[in-house]
């Protein structure tokens, strides 16, 4: 029995108390019924459980943030996500609002990381901030400033206080945060924000009319949020909401939606919907979006709508930042942000461990290529392979000439378009003369590509270079003598676009019948480098390899108890190696060598370091490239730790541009790589080894100007792994890119140089991005790697055919001819005035320096200084020249800065070749006119109007024909014998 009437107790209430005991006390109750007679709707069938246990997937409900009941505390509840209360202390004054904070209660922040880091958005302060102001009667902005960011990888208790206001109204405000654990009393307070409220302001806010403004042009979006990926910010889908974009010269225009409408409940403007409509800023044609830049201080802040689901929004670049004007579709304002000053953030988590960078090179064959058969003739050069050059002239079917050199081949009547050139197969890979083959033909090599490039009389000529098993494609043998000859031509490529052709053949003489359809289709396509292999031709393609996608459980490459050889081992990238193999792969016995040994600066500090980590280490003195030093070092190591893995880290540069380079670089900068890894492959390739890994670069692959010498040795190295594996040693070359902190091989980089790097797409690496691509690499059974993050977005100008399996959308646009290029500045100058077209060029030349020397604006750039001066040198007059060219599409020379010293002299020497003078300009006309009269019939043209306007035009221009007037011809001709007359008359019937 319960009781169902209590003295002093609502009758309600008492009854349904009861009720409840008698249901849990196993009481059978027609709840329908029961709840029918209160007025409450049958409860919907409950959710069915779960009948199995460790499915490990929750199915409780979670509530919702901010739910509590905050009232028992003497509290006031704040109504918002982000907060759970807020009180009004004792003064009347000060307001100070609470909340806890983490990816668990508010999934959406997950979406907004740096560095795979959850970190809380900088528009979500000014969410706070909005909040507080309208609580405290101050809505307005004035200021707010970011001090530190907030990462949400743990729990935080978040607490805003907004102080007295002064005597004009004004409020300042903090954002203070703390770990939310056990021992949070415990904790310091981190300020993360503080700012300044003001009472409402009326701003002058016009109605949106014409959307997009009419001189806006679209900006491509497909890729921004990869861009972001690339550079550390990782939103999630909450926060990718540009959906179009556009520029006009005042700024950038955006639509801005947010992916999940809903989340706009309870905001007064959702931070991933303000966040997202800072993202159009990356699209900036400056390159302000190719750095990590996020909001640091806001000024003028107003919001005049609250929950918006869509913006249109408007970002003006000023003085200090830049201004945002927002608006809903129909035009009506949100918000209005005076000035918004974004900066580089410190103090960012770093990157954690990736191995997604790493590529590898594939050869997919092209669409069949008959109908683009070269038709043109050719010139064949058989200075480097007479008899292939003869069998060659044999199997072509368009005019070729064999030639001794190329000053036969300049001096034809006709140069010929295409100038083809087969290499020697020198040696074999496994014969001794290996080495000395690569040298010797590189050099060969270096030297014919430079006449070429300097003979002004072949500047319409292609060179096609054909090498023979250069490269591997697929499990073919390599040449290893000719494999240089692929990482020097890449980089001349580079340095003089258009000039250069490589083809590698596996059978010359069956090859040979390909030729003309493969140069052809390299021409139409705008492909440098080609392969054909029987009866296809392939192209090289760079494709992402997955994230540890084909280590198929591979073991640890480095087997316990052996020693471990790292040559260049005292350097910065052997010395970080060399730590990790320690500490991660549990190596106990290391031999780290290099040319200076224990004498290496922090050698011996590092040598202790090794010791205290519990390895066994012997720092040696060494040149790996001379073969009785390197016997002498492996006979020293113990039998007990036999050698087991070799690395191969050693390495020198010096360079210079294609034309000025030099055999004595070549072979200064093959020897630590060439010759050493030659050797080293020699004297152990009879050892059980597990490991056998070559640090070569990137360079090899993307060819950077340059560098012709040191891409021609790393390409060497990635050949010799290919080789390896083909003898079923082990073997991998691991292209790196260029590391952050700086080595041996890029601490002479300037920052021209890095920006250089920075437009091919280059991201520098840092050490744990390195290491944990190490790692990912060698557990890979691939002979050949890249290890670089690769940023498409940074390319200027379209994506190499490298990359083209990278783009997102998958198809390869090839780049516009330079004479279409060309025909349109031309056509634009013609109709400027001689002083507007002067200006136009001098922009160009302006511009285009500014992005080469790395200037924030072109304004920076002196016209009147030299060149030499403003800080040109070789590689970077060379980049110069090449970008102008692509702009003008006029072929200039390497010398264009030293033939005219300042952009001043060089803007007027390229406005006399786009543009044309007077006479030719009339002439060209006059070419025209005459091929369209030619397409009128005489009749159509007698007695027209057609014919009276050239007759009177001819009537004007024989006014200035002579400057003989009237009379003095009349007194000649009167005074002329009937010889001087009859003559005068055939002459000018042209009767001989």
């Amino acid at each position: 029995m319960v009781a169902t009437l209590r003295d002093g107790h609502d009758e309600v209430m008492t009854l349904l108390t009861a009720l409840g005991r008698l249901h849990a006390h196993g009481v059978e109750l027609d709840w329908p019924r029961i709840l029918s007679a209160f007025g409450v709707a049958e409860p919907a069938a409950p959710v069915a459980l779960p009948n199995y246990a460790f499915q490990r997937q929750q199915y409780w409900l979670h509530a919702p943030a901010g739910a509590a009941n905050v009232a028992s505390a003497g509290l006031e509840s704040t109504a918002h996500p982000l907060l759970g209360a807020c009180v009004t202390l004792a003064d009347e004054q000060t307001t100070v609002f609470t909340g806890r904070l983490s990816v668990d209660t508010h999934p959406w922040l997950a979406d907004h990381a740096i560095n795979d880091v959850p970190v809380l958005p900088g528009t979500a302060y000014l969410e706070l901030a909005i909040h507080a102001g309208d609580h405290t009667g101050t809505p307005h902005i004035e200021e707010l400033t970011v001090q530190a960011p907030l990462f949400l990888h743990k729990n935080s208790q978040l607490q805003i206080t907004v102080n007295a206001a002064d005597e004009s109204g004004r409020r300042t405000l903090t954002i203070h945060s703390r770990p939310d654990d056990g021992d949070a009393h415990e904790q310091p307070w981190t300020c993360h924000a503080t700012g300044t409220l003001t009472p409402a302001t009326t701003p002058e806010t016009p109605h949106q009319t014409t959307w997009p403004p009419p001189d806006a042009q679209t900006v491509p979006t497909e890729d921004l949020y990869q861009h972001f990926n690339d550079l550390g910010l990782n939103y999630g889908p909450l926060f990718q909401g540009v959906q179009t974009a556009w520029t006009t010269p005042n700024g950038i225009h955006a639509d801005i939606q947010l992916p999940d409408p809903q989340a706009a409940t309870g905001y007064t403007l959702h931070p991933a919907l303000l966040d997202a409509a800072l993202h159009p800023i990356a699209l900036a044609a400056d390159g302000s979006g190719d750095q990590v830049q996020l909001p640091f201080a806001w000024e003028g802040v107003t919001l005049h709508a609250a929950q918006a689901t869509a913006l249109r929004v408007t970002i003006t670049p000023t003085g200090s930042g830049i201004a945002i004007t927002a608006t809903d579709p129909a035009g009506q304002p949100v918000a209005t942000i005076d000035t918004l000053t974004l900066r580089p953030f410190s103090g960012l988590p770093s990157a954690p461990a990736r191995d997604d960078h790493l590529y590898a090179l594939s050869w997919p064959s092209i669409s069949p290529i008959e109908q683009s058969a070269l038709d043109a003739p050719c010139a064949i050069l058989g200075t480097h392979d007479p008899d292939s050059a003869h069998a060659l002239r044999a199997a072509l079917t368009v005019p070729a000439p064999l030639c001794t050199d190329l000053n036969e081949v300049s001096e034809l009547s006709d140069p010929p378009p295409v100038i083809l050139v087969p290499c020697p197969a020198a040696v074999t890979g496994g014969e001794p003369g290996v080495v000395d083959g690569a040298h010797a033909l590189t050099r060969q090599v270096l030297r014919l590509l430079q006449e070429f490039l300097t003979d002004d009389r072949l500047g319409g000529s292609r060179l096609v270079l054909l090498t023979t098993d250069a490269v591997a494609v697929g499990s073919d043998e390599v040449d290893l003598a000719q494999s240089p000859l692929w990482g020097l031509v890449r980089s001349v490529q580079a340095e003089h676009p258009g000039r250069i052709t490589l083809i590698d053949l596996d059978d010359p003489s069956a090859a040979y019948r390909l030729l003309l359809p493969t140069i052809g289709a390299a021409l139409d396509r705008g492909e440098p480098h080609l392969a054909i292999r029987g009866s296809d031709v392939h192209v090289p393609r760079l494709t992402r390899l997955p994230k540890s996608g084909d280590d198929d459980g591979a073991p640890d490459a480095f087997a316990p108890g052996g020693t471990v050889l790292v040559t260049g081992g005292t350097g910065t990238l052997g010395r970080l190696v060399a730590a990790h193999l320690v500490t991660v792969h549990d190596v106990t016995h290391l031999v780290l060598a290099s040319r200076s040994g224990p004498d290496s600066p922090e050698a011996q500090a590092f040598h202790r370091h090794l010791e205290e980590l519990g390895a066994k280490v012997t720092i040696a003195a060494c040149d790996a490239a001379d073969g009785e030093q390197l016997t002498r070092l492996l006979a020293n190591i113990p039998d007990d730790h036999p050698l087991t893995a070799v690395i191969h880290a050693a390495g020198v540069i010096d360079d210079a541009i294609a034309t000025s380079l030099t055999p004595e670089q070549i072979d200064k900068v093959f020897a630590p790589k060439v010759d050493a890894a030659w050797n080293l492959h020699h004297h152990t390739r009879h050892l059980p080894l597990s490991a056998f890994v070559l640090f070569s670069s990137a360079a090899a692959t993307f060819g950077p100007p340059g560098v012709a010498g040191y891409a021609a040795a790393n390409a060497f190295l990635d050949a010799l792994a290919a080789y390896r594996q083909a003898e079923g040693l082990p073997g991998q070359s691991i292209g790196w890119g260029y590391w952050q902190q700086d080595t041996g091989m890029t601490g002479h980089l300037t920052d021209t140089d890095r920006n250089r790097l920075t437009r091919s797409g280059m991201t520098p690496i840092t050490d744990e991005q390195g290491l944990a691509l190490f790692d990912a690499a060698v557990r890979s059974p691939r002979p050949h790697l890249l290890a670089t993050p690769i940023n498409l977005r940074r390319l200027t100008g379209s994506a190499p055919p490298l990359f083209t399996a990278l783009v997102r959308s998958g198809t390869a646009r090839p780049t516009a001819t330079a004479g279409t290029r060309n025909t349109g500045l031309a056509d634009q100058l013609a109709v400027l005035a001689p002083d507007e077209q002067d200006k136009r060029v001098l922009e160009l030349v302006r511009n285009t320096t500014a992005a080469v020397l790395a200037h924030a604006s072109p304004e920076s750039v002196d016209t009147s200084r030299p060149f030499s001066e403003l800080g040109f040198d070789s590689l970077t007059a060379v980049e110069l020249r090449n970008g102008l060219a692509d702009a003008t599409g006029h072929r200039l020379p390497a010398t264009l800065v030293f033939d005219y010293p300042t952009p001043h002299a060089l803007a007027r020497h390229l406005r006399s070749q786009l543009v044309p003078s007077a006479p030719q300009l009339v002439l060209h006309q006059l070419d025209t006119l005459e091929s369209t009269l030619a397409a009128i019939t005489g009749e159509d043209i007698a007695g027209t109007k057609i014919t009276k306007r050239l007759q009177g035009l001819l009537a004007k221009l024989s006014r200035f024909d002579s400057p003989a007037d009237e009379a003095n011809i009349l007194d000649d001709l009167r005074s002329a014998t009937n010889e001087e007359l009859f003559k005068l008359v055939d002459d000018d019937l042209n009767i001989s």
